[in-house]
Protein backbone atom coordinates (compact mmCIF):
# COMPACT_ATOMS: atom_id res chain seq x y z
CA UNK A 1 0.00 0.00 0.00
CA UNK A 2 1.16 3.41 -1.12
CA UNK A 3 1.16 6.56 1.33
CA UNK A 4 1.35 10.28 1.36
CA UNK A 5 3.55 12.49 2.69
CA UNK A 6 5.38 15.80 2.48
CA UNK A 7 9.39 16.40 2.01
CA UNK A 8 11.27 17.77 4.71
CA UNK A 9 13.80 20.50 4.28
CA UNK A 10 16.22 20.71 6.92
CA UNK A 11 17.98 24.14 7.11
CA UNK A 12 19.84 26.16 9.59
CA UNK A 13 19.46 30.09 10.36
CA UNK A 14 21.50 32.99 12.32
CA UNK A 15 19.12 35.16 14.87
CA UNK A 16 18.14 37.52 12.00
CA UNK A 17 16.38 34.29 10.31
CA UNK A 18 18.70 34.24 7.73
CA UNK A 19 20.03 31.02 6.25
CA UNK A 20 23.46 30.04 7.27
CA UNK A 21 25.73 26.81 6.80
CA UNK A 22 25.48 24.43 9.32
CA UNK A 23 28.19 24.35 12.06
CA UNK A 24 27.42 27.92 12.28
CA UNK A 25 27.88 29.24 15.39
CA UNK A 26 24.46 30.37 17.55
CA UNK A 27 22.85 28.57 14.51
CA UNK A 28 19.29 27.19 14.72
CA UNK A 29 17.38 23.87 13.05
CA UNK A 30 14.23 24.59 10.92
CA UNK A 31 12.14 22.92 9.28
CA UNK A 32 10.35 23.15 6.40
CA UNK A 33 7.78 20.77 4.32
CA UNK A 34 6.82 20.90 1.00
CA UNK A 35 3.92 22.64 -0.39
CA UNK A 36 3.15 19.41 -2.92
CA UNK A 37 1.88 16.04 -1.46
CA UNK A 38 4.44 13.10 -2.72
CA UNK A 39 3.14 9.66 -3.12
CA UNK A 40 5.20 7.11 -2.27
CA UNK A 41 4.76 3.63 -3.23
CA UNK A 42 6.56 0.57 -4.36
CA UNK A 43 7.18 -0.74 -7.99
CA UNK A 44 8.95 -3.90 -9.18
CA UNK A 45 11.40 -4.08 -5.48
CA UNK A 46 11.75 -0.09 -5.80
CA UNK A 47 10.25 2.39 -3.75
CA UNK A 48 9.38 5.16 -5.81
CA UNK A 49 8.57 8.82 -4.53
CA UNK A 50 6.42 11.45 -6.78
CA UNK A 51 5.08 14.81 -6.31
CA UNK A 52 1.11 14.75 -6.66
CA UNK A 53 -0.72 18.12 -5.44
CA UNK A 54 -1.07 20.34 -2.75
CA UNK A 55 -4.72 19.13 -2.23
CA UNK A 56 -4.17 16.26 -0.15
CA UNK A 57 -8.29 14.90 -1.15
CA UNK A 58 -6.68 15.33 -5.02
CA UNK A 59 -3.34 13.54 -3.57
CA UNK A 60 -5.16 10.60 -2.24
CA UNK A 61 -6.60 10.20 -5.63
CA UNK A 62 -3.96 10.34 -8.01
CA UNK A 63 -1.97 7.92 -5.56
CA UNK A 64 -4.91 5.52 -5.58
CA UNK A 65 -5.12 5.78 -9.01
CA UNK A 66 -1.14 4.98 -9.33
CA UNK A 67 -1.45 2.05 -7.53
CA UNK A 68 -4.35 0.46 -9.48
CA UNK A 69 -3.09 1.28 -12.98
CA UNK A 70 0.15 -0.81 -11.47
CA UNK A 71 -1.28 -3.57 -11.55
CA UNK A 72 -1.90 -3.55 -15.43
CA UNK A 73 1.03 -2.19 -16.58
CA UNK A 74 4.66 -0.56 -15.55
CA UNK A 75 4.85 2.99 -14.38
CA UNK A 76 6.07 3.87 -17.32
CA UNK A 77 3.02 3.13 -19.10
CA UNK A 78 0.57 5.59 -17.14
CA UNK A 79 3.41 8.75 -16.53
CA UNK A 80 3.98 11.06 -19.13
CA UNK A 81 7.29 11.51 -17.81
CA UNK A 82 8.55 7.67 -16.67
CA UNK A 83 9.72 7.25 -20.73
CA UNK A 84 12.78 9.83 -19.75
CA UNK A 85 12.88 8.77 -16.00
CA UNK A 86 14.29 4.99 -16.87
CA UNK A 87 16.66 6.90 -19.29
CA UNK A 88 20.08 7.19 -18.44
CA UNK A 89 21.31 10.57 -16.68
CA UNK A 90 24.03 11.07 -19.50
CA UNK A 91 21.81 10.36 -22.41
CA UNK A 92 20.19 14.05 -20.85
CA UNK A 93 22.89 16.16 -20.19
CA UNK A 94 24.49 15.49 -23.37
CA UNK A 95 20.57 17.17 -25.08
CA UNK A 96 20.92 19.44 -22.24
CA UNK A 97 24.87 20.55 -23.49
CA UNK A 98 23.47 20.72 -27.77
CA UNK A 99 20.79 22.49 -25.92
CA UNK A 100 23.22 25.39 -24.58
CA UNK A 101 25.20 25.60 -27.50
CA UNK A 102 22.34 26.18 -29.78
CA UNK A 103 21.81 29.13 -27.51
CA UNK A 104 25.39 30.54 -28.28
CA UNK A 105 27.03 29.91 -24.63
CA UNK A 106 30.62 30.04 -24.42
CA UNK A 107 33.44 27.12 -25.05
CA UNK A 108 34.01 28.23 -21.24
CA UNK A 109 30.80 28.22 -20.36
CA UNK A 110 29.81 24.76 -21.67
CA UNK A 111 33.18 22.91 -20.50
CA UNK A 112 32.45 23.91 -16.60
CA UNK A 113 28.81 23.40 -16.39
CA UNK A 114 29.63 19.96 -17.98
CA UNK A 115 32.30 19.85 -15.23
CA UNK A 116 29.70 20.87 -12.67
CA UNK A 117 27.40 18.53 -12.89
CA UNK A 118 29.20 15.54 -14.12
CA UNK A 119 31.38 16.18 -10.83
CA UNK A 120 28.19 16.29 -8.64
CA UNK A 121 27.11 12.91 -10.22
CA UNK A 122 30.21 11.13 -9.39
CA UNK A 123 30.27 12.26 -6.07
CA UNK A 124 26.18 10.72 -5.54
CA UNK A 125 27.39 7.52 -7.40
CA UNK A 126 25.11 7.98 -9.84
CA UNK A 127 27.84 7.86 -12.96
CA UNK A 128 30.80 6.25 -13.34
CA UNK A 129 34.19 6.97 -15.29
CA UNK A 130 37.61 5.37 -15.66
CA UNK A 131 39.28 7.77 -14.06
CA UNK A 132 36.84 8.91 -11.42
CA UNK A 133 37.08 12.21 -13.44
CA UNK A 134 34.42 14.34 -15.12
CA UNK A 135 36.89 14.56 -17.78
CA UNK A 136 37.46 10.82 -18.41
CA UNK A 137 35.09 8.72 -20.51
CA UNK A 138 31.31 7.27 -18.82
CA UNK A 139 31.20 3.55 -17.93
CA UNK A 140 28.02 3.58 -16.02
CA UNK A 141 25.14 5.86 -15.86
CA UNK A 142 22.21 5.44 -13.43
CA UNK A 143 18.54 6.98 -14.47
CA UNK A 144 16.87 10.66 -14.26
CA UNK A 145 14.53 8.65 -11.74
CA UNK A 146 17.59 8.16 -9.35
CA UNK A 147 18.54 11.76 -10.10
CA UNK A 148 15.73 13.09 -8.57
CA UNK A 149 15.32 10.69 -6.05
CA UNK A 150 18.32 11.98 -4.05
CA UNK A 151 17.38 13.76 -0.82
CA UNK A 152 17.26 18.24 -1.21
CA UNK A 153 18.95 17.44 2.70
CA UNK A 154 21.60 15.86 1.21
CA UNK A 155 22.68 18.18 -1.73
CA UNK A 156 22.62 20.57 1.16
CA UNK A 157 25.31 18.71 2.91
CA UNK A 158 27.38 18.25 0.06
CA UNK A 159 27.47 21.72 -0.78
CA UNK A 160 28.39 23.01 3.00
CA UNK A 161 30.64 20.40 3.11
CA UNK A 162 32.33 21.43 0.10
CA UNK A 163 35.95 23.77 0.92
CA UNK A 164 34.43 26.71 -0.88
CA UNK A 165 33.24 30.23 -1.25
CA UNK A 166 29.46 30.67 -0.76
CA UNK A 167 29.88 32.03 -4.74
CA UNK A 168 31.36 29.23 -5.98
CA UNK A 169 28.72 26.90 -3.95
CA UNK A 170 25.93 28.75 -5.65
CA UNK A 171 27.47 27.81 -8.71
CA UNK A 172 27.06 24.27 -8.27
CA UNK A 173 23.50 24.76 -7.03
CA UNK A 174 23.11 26.78 -10.23
CA UNK A 175 24.38 23.96 -12.27
CA UNK A 176 22.03 21.32 -11.53
CA UNK A 177 18.98 23.38 -10.92
CA UNK A 178 19.43 24.89 -14.22
CA UNK A 179 19.82 20.90 -15.80
CA UNK A 180 16.39 19.77 -13.80
CA UNK A 181 14.89 23.31 -14.97
CA UNK A 182 15.82 22.79 -18.75
CA UNK A 183 14.37 18.80 -18.36
CA UNK A 184 10.87 20.45 -16.76
CA UNK A 185 10.77 22.98 -19.81
CA UNK A 186 11.22 19.56 -22.45
CA UNK A 187 8.31 17.78 -20.60
CA UNK A 188 11.03 15.30 -19.01
CA UNK A 189 10.33 15.74 -16.04
CA UNK A 190 7.56 17.37 -13.72
CA UNK A 191 9.09 19.32 -11.07
CA UNK A 192 12.62 20.37 -10.39
CA UNK A 193 13.01 19.23 -6.88
CA UNK A 194 16.64 21.04 -6.48
CA UNK A 195 14.98 24.30 -6.39
CA UNK A 196 14.45 23.81 -2.89
CA UNK A 197 18.80 23.74 -1.89
CA UNK A 198 19.77 26.08 0.52
CA UNK A 199 21.73 29.05 -1.44
CA UNK A 200 24.83 29.87 0.58
CA UNK A 201 25.71 33.11 1.86
CA UNK A 202 28.31 34.54 -0.70
CA UNK A 203 29.82 37.50 1.54
CA UNK A 204 31.38 35.07 2.88
CA UNK A 205 35.08 34.48 1.05
CA UNK A 206 37.49 31.48 1.30
CA UNK A 207 40.17 33.84 0.08
CA UNK A 208 40.62 37.52 -0.70
CA UNK A 209 43.27 38.62 -3.54
CA UNK A 210 45.36 41.33 -2.83
CA UNK A 211 47.23 44.08 -5.46
CA UNK A 212 50.67 44.99 -5.96
CA UNK A 213 53.00 47.55 -5.80
CA UNK A 214 54.19 48.97 -9.25
CA UNK A 215 57.84 48.49 -8.06
CA UNK A 216 56.69 44.85 -6.96
CA UNK A 217 55.21 44.41 -10.57
CA UNK A 218 58.75 45.36 -11.95
CA UNK A 219 60.11 42.96 -10.32
CA UNK A 220 57.45 40.47 -11.32
CA UNK A 221 58.36 41.24 -15.21
CA UNK A 222 61.88 40.55 -14.49
CA UNK A 223 61.95 37.80 -12.69
CA UNK A 224 59.34 35.98 -15.60
CA UNK A 225 62.06 37.21 -17.90
CA UNK A 226 65.17 35.76 -15.94
CA UNK A 227 64.16 32.83 -14.59
CA UNK A 228 63.53 30.15 -17.47
CA UNK A 229 67.33 30.97 -18.20
CA UNK A 230 68.73 31.36 -14.74
CA UNK A 231 66.97 28.24 -13.66
CA UNK A 232 68.68 26.03 -16.72
CA UNK A 233 71.57 27.28 -15.88
CA UNK A 234 71.78 26.05 -12.44
CA UNK A 235 70.62 22.68 -13.43
CA UNK A 236 73.38 22.45 -15.82
CA UNK A 237 76.01 23.50 -12.50
CA UNK A 238 74.69 21.18 -10.59
CA UNK A 239 75.06 17.85 -13.07
CA UNK A 240 78.24 19.19 -14.13
CA UNK A 241 77.74 18.32 -17.60
CA UNK A 242 79.85 18.34 -20.50
CA UNK A 243 79.62 21.59 -20.89
CA UNK A 244 80.76 22.71 -17.82
CA UNK A 245 77.77 23.93 -16.47
CA UNK A 246 77.45 26.72 -20.00
CA UNK A 247 74.58 27.03 -22.45
CA UNK A 248 74.91 27.26 -26.29
CA UNK A 249 73.64 30.51 -27.80
CA UNK A 250 70.87 29.00 -29.46
CA UNK A 251 69.33 27.73 -26.09
CA UNK A 252 70.24 30.71 -24.50
CA UNK A 253 68.46 32.95 -27.13
CA UNK A 254 65.28 30.06 -26.96
CA UNK A 255 65.20 30.38 -23.22
CA UNK A 256 65.57 34.12 -22.91
CA UNK A 257 62.70 34.52 -25.73
CA UNK A 258 60.45 32.01 -23.60
CA UNK A 259 60.78 34.80 -20.41
CA UNK A 260 60.25 37.84 -22.22
CA UNK A 261 56.63 36.29 -23.57
CA UNK A 262 55.92 35.24 -20.23
CA UNK A 263 56.78 38.87 -18.79
CA UNK A 264 54.57 40.52 -22.35
CA UNK A 265 51.65 38.27 -20.74
CA UNK A 266 51.91 39.55 -17.35
CA UNK A 267 51.88 42.71 -18.61
CA UNK A 268 49.72 43.00 -20.93
CA UNK A 269 47.41 41.39 -17.96
CA UNK A 270 48.48 44.56 -15.58
CA UNK A 271 47.88 47.05 -18.36
CA UNK A 272 44.15 46.05 -19.71
CA UNK A 273 42.63 43.73 -17.28
CA UNK A 274 42.54 41.09 -19.68
CA UNK A 275 41.71 37.70 -17.98
CA UNK A 276 43.85 34.30 -18.39
CA UNK A 277 41.56 32.87 -20.32
CA UNK A 278 41.09 36.30 -23.37
CA UNK A 279 44.90 36.38 -23.08
CA UNK A 280 45.54 32.74 -24.85
CA UNK A 281 43.06 33.51 -27.28
CA UNK A 282 44.65 36.84 -28.64
CA UNK A 283 45.66 36.90 -32.29
CA UNK A 284 48.73 38.59 -33.80
CA UNK A 285 46.23 40.35 -36.43
CA UNK A 286 44.26 41.80 -33.31
CA UNK A 287 47.08 43.78 -32.34
CA UNK A 288 47.36 47.50 -34.64
CA UNK A 289 50.69 48.95 -33.70
CA UNK A 290 51.28 50.99 -36.98
CA UNK A 291 49.15 54.01 -35.54
CA UNK A 292 49.41 57.15 -33.81
CA UNK A 293 47.41 55.31 -31.29
CA UNK A 294 48.22 51.65 -31.16
CA UNK A 295 45.66 49.48 -29.38
CA UNK A 296 44.57 45.98 -29.24
CA UNK A 297 40.84 44.51 -30.11
CA UNK A 298 39.62 42.19 -28.38
CA UNK A 299 36.39 40.26 -30.08
CA UNK A 300 33.33 39.35 -28.08
CA UNK A 301 33.93 35.80 -29.46
CA UNK A 302 36.81 35.62 -26.52
CA UNK A 303 35.65 38.27 -23.87
CA UNK A 304 33.93 37.29 -20.93
CA UNK A 305 30.96 39.87 -21.04
CA UNK A 306 30.68 38.61 -25.41
CA UNK A 307 31.20 42.27 -26.31
CA UNK A 308 33.77 43.52 -28.42
CA UNK A 309 36.81 45.70 -26.81
CA UNK A 310 39.18 47.87 -27.56
CA UNK A 311 42.46 48.34 -25.80
CA UNK A 312 44.70 51.36 -26.12
CA UNK A 313 48.65 50.55 -25.86
CA UNK A 314 51.56 52.81 -24.90
CA UNK A 315 53.68 53.25 -27.92
CA UNK A 316 56.88 51.94 -25.45
CA UNK A 317 54.60 48.81 -25.04
CA UNK A 318 53.26 48.52 -28.86
CA UNK A 319 56.64 48.36 -30.14
CA UNK A 320 58.25 45.63 -27.19
CA UNK A 321 55.10 43.37 -29.05
CA UNK A 322 55.84 44.05 -32.18
CA UNK A 323 59.09 43.09 -31.56
CA UNK A 324 57.89 39.79 -29.87
CA UNK A 325 55.89 38.77 -33.18
CA UNK A 326 58.79 39.48 -35.29
CA UNK A 327 61.53 37.72 -33.20
CA UNK A 328 59.00 34.39 -32.99
CA UNK A 329 57.79 34.73 -36.26
CA UNK A 330 53.97 34.50 -35.57
CA UNK A 331 51.83 34.61 -38.51
CA UNK A 332 48.33 37.17 -38.18
CA UNK A 333 45.85 34.18 -37.45
CA UNK A 334 48.37 32.79 -34.91
CA UNK A 335 47.95 33.83 -31.22
CA UNK A 336 49.74 36.34 -29.78
CA UNK A 337 51.06 34.65 -26.69
CA UNK A 338 51.56 30.98 -25.40
CA UNK A 339 49.33 30.57 -22.41
CA UNK A 340 50.03 27.14 -21.50
CA UNK A 341 47.58 25.19 -19.17
CA UNK A 342 49.43 25.30 -16.16
CA UNK A 343 49.94 28.89 -15.92
CA UNK A 344 49.41 29.34 -12.25
CA UNK A 345 52.14 27.30 -11.47
CA UNK A 346 54.55 29.01 -13.76
CA UNK A 347 53.24 32.09 -12.33
CA UNK A 348 53.68 31.12 -8.23
CA UNK A 349 57.36 29.84 -9.62
CA UNK A 350 58.28 33.59 -10.74
CA UNK A 351 56.46 35.18 -7.81
CA UNK A 352 58.85 33.44 -5.61
CA UNK A 353 62.00 33.95 -7.85
CA UNK A 354 61.12 37.87 -7.87
CA UNK A 355 60.97 37.25 -3.61
CA UNK A 356 57.20 38.43 -3.43
CA UNK A 357 55.08 36.36 -1.21
CA UNK A 358 51.59 34.66 -2.92
CA UNK A 359 50.28 34.79 1.04
CA UNK A 360 50.61 38.16 2.61
CA UNK A 361 50.80 38.82 6.26
CA UNK A 362 46.96 39.22 6.44
CA UNK A 363 46.11 36.00 4.05
CA UNK A 364 45.80 37.49 0.68
CA UNK A 365 46.71 36.11 -2.13
CA UNK A 366 48.34 37.35 -5.15
CA UNK A 367 47.42 34.82 -7.91
CA UNK A 368 47.43 35.68 -12.03
CA UNK A 369 44.17 37.33 -11.43
CA UNK A 370 45.39 39.81 -9.00
CA UNK A 371 46.61 41.89 -11.87
CA UNK A 372 43.31 42.58 -13.01
CA UNK A 373 42.81 43.93 -9.84
CA UNK A 374 46.74 45.48 -9.97
CA UNK A 375 45.21 47.24 -13.13
CA UNK A 376 42.43 48.80 -11.13
CA UNK A 377 44.66 50.56 -8.29
CA UNK A 378 47.26 51.50 -10.63
CA UNK A 379 44.02 53.32 -12.03
CA UNK A 380 42.70 54.50 -8.50
CA UNK A 381 45.85 55.88 -7.50
CA UNK A 382 46.41 57.86 -11.07
CA UNK A 383 43.08 59.57 -10.52
CA UNK A 384 41.60 58.24 -13.40
CA UNK A 385 37.72 58.72 -12.80
CA UNK A 386 35.64 55.72 -11.61
CA UNK A 387 33.61 56.01 -14.94
CA UNK A 388 36.31 55.03 -17.25
CA UNK A 389 37.77 52.38 -14.32
CA UNK A 390 34.47 50.68 -14.65
CA UNK A 391 34.55 50.94 -18.57
CA UNK A 392 38.63 50.09 -18.49
CA UNK A 393 37.73 46.94 -16.13
CA UNK A 394 34.63 46.15 -18.14
CA UNK A 395 32.28 45.64 -14.91
CA UNK A 396 28.43 45.93 -15.19
CA UNK A 397 28.07 47.08 -11.61
CA UNK A 398 30.46 50.46 -10.23
CA UNK A 399 30.67 48.22 -6.84
CA UNK A 400 32.86 45.57 -8.49
CA UNK A 401 35.11 48.53 -9.64
CA UNK A 402 35.36 50.46 -6.30
CA UNK A 403 35.10 47.64 -4.14
CA UNK A 404 35.69 43.87 -4.98
CA UNK A 405 38.34 44.93 -7.62
CA UNK A 406 39.90 48.31 -5.37
CA UNK A 407 42.12 48.07 -2.67
CA UNK A 408 42.43 50.78 -0.33
CA UNK A 409 45.81 49.18 1.56
CA UNK A 410 47.14 49.95 -1.92
CA UNK A 411 46.96 53.37 -1.14
CA UNK A 412 48.95 56.43 0.52
CA UNK A 413 46.91 56.50 4.10
CA UNK A 414 48.46 60.15 4.94
CA UNK A 415 46.47 61.78 2.06
CA UNK A 416 43.76 61.44 4.27
CA UNK A 417 45.23 63.49 6.77
CA UNK A 418 46.10 66.06 4.71
CA UNK A 419 42.86 66.18 2.81
CA UNK A 420 41.18 67.29 6.63
CA UNK A 421 40.66 70.20 8.34
CA UNK A 422 43.14 71.36 11.08
CA UNK A 423 40.44 73.20 13.73
CA UNK A 424 43.05 74.63 15.44
CA UNK A 425 41.86 75.26 18.87
CA UNK A 426 42.74 78.70 20.88
CA UNK A 427 42.91 77.90 24.32
CA UNK A 428 44.44 80.50 27.22
CA UNK A 429 47.97 79.60 27.03
CA UNK A 430 47.91 79.62 23.19
CA UNK A 431 47.01 83.41 23.44
CA UNK A 432 49.52 84.09 26.15
CA UNK A 433 52.31 83.01 23.85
Amino acid sequence: MGYLKKQVTTHWVDATGKRVPKGTPKAKKEQTKSPKWYGVFNSKGKKLSFPLHRDKRVAEKMLKDLEAAQYKSDLGQISPFAKHLNRPISDHLEMYILFLEEKDRGERYLKDCKRLITTTLIHFKLLKTENNTWQSKITSCKTLLDLISIDVEDFDLYLARMKLSGRTKNTYRGAISSFLTWLVSKRRLETNPFLLVTKSDESRKTFVRRSESEPNITKLLQSAMDRPLAKFEERCMKRKTALGGKINNEAKKRLELKGYGRALVYKMAVLTGLRAAELHKLKVHFLETETDQPKIFAPKTITKNKKDEVFHLRKEFAEELASWVKQTGRKPTDPLFSVPRNYLRNFKKDLQFAGIPFLDSQGRKFDFHALRKTCNVLMGKAKISPALRQKHMRHSDIRLTLETYDDADAYDQTIIVSGLPEFRLNNSEDAKL
